[in-house]
């Protein structure tokens, strides 16, 4: 009997949201952001997270590598769920 996991893998969802300039984040931006993902991720899920990170300070370099890396990740998968989103522009990509 084959394993279940290799036909339901674990998955983490990903979101890249910005830009910002520092100057304009209040000390302790991240938590109020990262609390009520960990909040949603138990109402959709109907399961506690077992890891959830966070963090400012990714620049366009870190974002691009991050976008590149999933493109290229989602084109190897067909079974990957696409990637959503809206540029500042509210066009979809």
């Amino acid at each position: 009997m084959s394993d279940q996991t290799d036909f339901d893998p674990d998955e983490y969802w990903v979101c890249i949201i910005g830009p910002t300039k520092r100057r304009h984040l209040p000390d302790g931006a991240d938590y109020p952001m990262r609390t009520a993902v960990e909040a949603a991720f138990g109402g959709v899920c109907g399961h506690p997270y077992l890891s959830c990170w966070s963090g400012w300070g990714a620049d366009t370099d870190t974002v691009a590598a991050i976008n590149k890396t999933w493109s290229a990740a989602q084109k190897e998968d067909t079974m990957r769920t696409p990637v959503e989103g809206t540029s500042k522009e509210g066009e979809d990509v």
